[in-house]
């Protein structure tokens, strides 16, 4: 660890040393040597101190006042109540946080806390919800060289998303396509391989992170050893390693249509440049679910080969083009992302309003069911193991959407649930009125008007009275504070209304917070049913998204064919046609097929010089969404794609 600090003078350093022989900076100092590559968020009290380097480092990125401790060690703090928006910012600078947190003295009578690291927080790990941008996809990959091949894995911690795909060395061109669709935040490699790949001229600017080689093992196996270096990096960052992600998709070659870098970047399909409107996905994207926008996306990235799956996804179109949709995207406003909470769940990082999303979500989900299942339209969702969880959460949730963002800041569990609960509450309300009442008994009493009753979490409830009236105390006042301009007494009675108050505050919190936890684990026995539930929910609303852009844009489904030829027939650039005023289309031929010589002469004879490069430009996004793979209607009067 790097502990050089600017300073001339032998007095300078001579307070460095005796600052730094501190207990607290000593055990500052060993936390920090087990995480040297991180900024360090040490817990005290209501704040989180940084120092040394790591001060430097975090005053500069997060705009905050750099002071001197004792006067030599550079330290910055942050209020830990709001950590979130610091640690934003730090991850976007590419930084990783320790947060470390106090928890009890370390012996009886020691004024120093224990503290440990909680957790890791690095750019590919983020499951906090105030630290991931929207609905999208934050994935972590782990790239490993095998003799010939390069092996890869493509996490999202946040939603439990794994894939898995291989590529040999002399086709790196995949790799670098599919970095280019997952765009992970993070790249591990491990230690004994970092070398390779830096001199990869795709990765000479980006950053890795390094992992601990694993032991080897065979050849055919090689996605396990994928899976090794992402638990241990599970439990590096999580530490309880409560964290699991689902079953690895394989990207299997042939099943979707490859497409390189440069075709992913020039038919911006989710982004234009840095900017994330007129592209392809903005045209279709009319979701209203996080798990329907992130699989439209991953539907655009990943075309379909498999003509039986097309014409899955058509026959459900067709039933939904049918009825009226406005109720059931109204509905779907209503489901929360189910995939997100789990892994909350996993994590510790729930709220209880989450349970009011699941809630929400199944409820909407059963009325869902019900009717799609009268158009006969193929809505697979567990229905009774949902109706199960849902009563088990009705029973005990507090009614209504205003639920705590914070457990322990309102009420979580409902009236009626437990008895010792409801007395606790009782207590705890009446215990507030006594307070205001003996507030103007003592008012009244002594006659004095700047006696006020207040509250703080370091001295409890106390009797404030002004410097100027305090001589005038009544002889009972038991002193407890002086301040500059006020003294603070307590009282036999008002003790007594204190205890009351805290002992109803710890019987509320013990029985919520236990009941949260049961909820918790209740819940996560049915993740694979809310997996599946929110498979379904991300599919329909996918469904009617694409329903809607064809409505809007006038587009037709394209006929199939299997003799390898591609013709269109008044096709327009779906993105370019969005943007132009009503009925400027701009429309192209195109005709590919065995035949290309013939093909070829018809269109030397319409299109020319600049003209044909227009063209070509507009067909391109056309060509890839009659691909099929994508929407149900064709952007052409005629279309046939082989």
């Amino acid at each position: 660890m790097n502990l050089e600090i600017t300073g001339t003078s032998a007095e300078y350093w001579s307070d460095l040393a005796e600052a730094l022989n501190t207990p607290m900076m000593k055990q500052f100092l060993t936390i920090k040597k087990d995480f040297p590559d991180t900024i360090l968020f040490f817990r005290m009290g209501d704040f989180y101190e940084m120092f040394l380097e790591d001060a430097k480092i975090a005053s500069s990125i997060l705009d905050i006042a750099l002071t001197k401790r004792q006067n030599a060690v550079p330290m910055c703090g942050i209020p830990y109540h709001s950590k979130d928006n610091y640690i934003s910012r730090l991850l976007n600078a590419g930084k990783k946080i320790a947060i470390c947190e106090q928890s009890k003295p370390e012996e009886t009578g020691s004024k120093l806390m224990t503290r440990d690291v909680v957790r890791i927080i690095t750019p590919g790990t983020v499951i906090e919800e105030n630290l991931l941008t929207g609905f999208q996809n934050n994935y972590l990959a782990v790239l490993h060289l095998k003799k010939s091949l390069i092996y890869f894995a493509m996490a999202d911690f946040s939603t439990g998303e794994l894939f898995y795909s291989s590529t040999p060395i002399t086709s790196l061109e995949k790799l670098v396509a599919e970095l280019e669709k997952f765009r992970p935040s993070e790249i591990c490699v491990p230690q004994s391989e970092l070398s390779f790949f830096q001199e990869l001229e795709y990765f000479r600017d980006k950053e890795f992170t390094v992992l601990k080689d694993q032991p080897e093992i065979p050849e055919k196996d090689q996605f396990q050893i994928l899976s090794r270096y992402l638990d241990e990096y599970i439990r590096e960052t999580y530490r309880d390693n409560k964290l699991v992600l689902r079953e690895p998709r394989i990207l299997s070659s042939g099943k979707f249509l490859e497409m390189d870098r440069e075709t992913i970047l020039n038919l911006e399909l989710v982004e234009n440049g840095k900017e994330k409107n007129h592209t392809l996905y903005s045209i279709f994207n009319f979701c209203n679910t996080a798990k329907g926008k992130r699989l439209l996306k991953q539907r655009i990235l990943f075309p379909e080969c498999d003509p039986m799956v097309l014409y899955s996804r058509w026959e459900k179109q067709d039933i939904l083009f049918k009825i009226v949709l406005a109720p059931f995207i109204a509905a779907l406003r209503d489901v929360g992302d189910i995939e997100r909470i789990l892994t909350r769940f996993r994590g510790n990082h729930s709220y209880p309003r989450d349970f009011r999303s699941i809630l929400n979500s199944i409820s909407t989900g059963i009325k869902l069911k019900k009717e799609l299942e009268a158009l006969s339209y193929p809505f697979l969702i567990p229905l009774e193991e949902l109706k199960v969880l849902s009563e088990f959460i009705e029973e005990r949730l507090h009614p209504g959407d205003d639920l705590p963002v914070i457990l322990g800041n309102g009420p979580f569990l409902k009236t009626g649930f437990s008895t010792r609960l409801d007395k606790a509450r009782e207590a705890g309300f009446k215990g507030k009125d006594w307070i205001l009442s003996l507030e103007a008994e003592e008012k009244k009493r002594t006659n004095l008007n700047t006696l006020k009753i207040r509250y703080n979490k370091i001295v409890g409830y106390f009797i404030e009275i002004s410097r100027a009236q305090a001589e005038q105390a009544p002889k009972d006042y038991l002193k407890k504070q002086t301040l500059v301009g006020s003294e603070r007494f307590t009282t036999p009675k008002l003790e007594e209304i204190e205890r009351t108050i805290l002992e109803a505050d710890e019987i509320i919190q013990e029985i919520e917070r236990a009941e949260f936890n049961r909820m918790v684990e209740e819940v996560l026995k049915y993740s694979s049913a809310l997996l599946s539930f929110s498979e379904e929910i991300g599919d329909l609303d996918f469904q009617i998204s694409v329903l809607i852009a064809k409505d809007k844009f006038g587009w037709i489904r394209p006929e199939l064919s299997k003799d390898r030829s591609l013709n269109l027939v008044d096709s327009r650039h779906p993105v370019v046609e969005a943007t132009l005023p009503p009925r400027s289309r701009i429309c192209s031929k195109l005709c590919l097929s065995r035949y290309a010589k013939s093909s070829n002469r018809r269109f030397d004879r319409t299109e020319h010089g600049r003209k044909i490069y227009v063209h070509e430009t507009n067909r391109s996004q056309s060509d890839f969404v009659s691909n099929g793979s994508l929407c149900s209607r064709k952007i052409s009067e005629t279309s046939n794609c082989g």
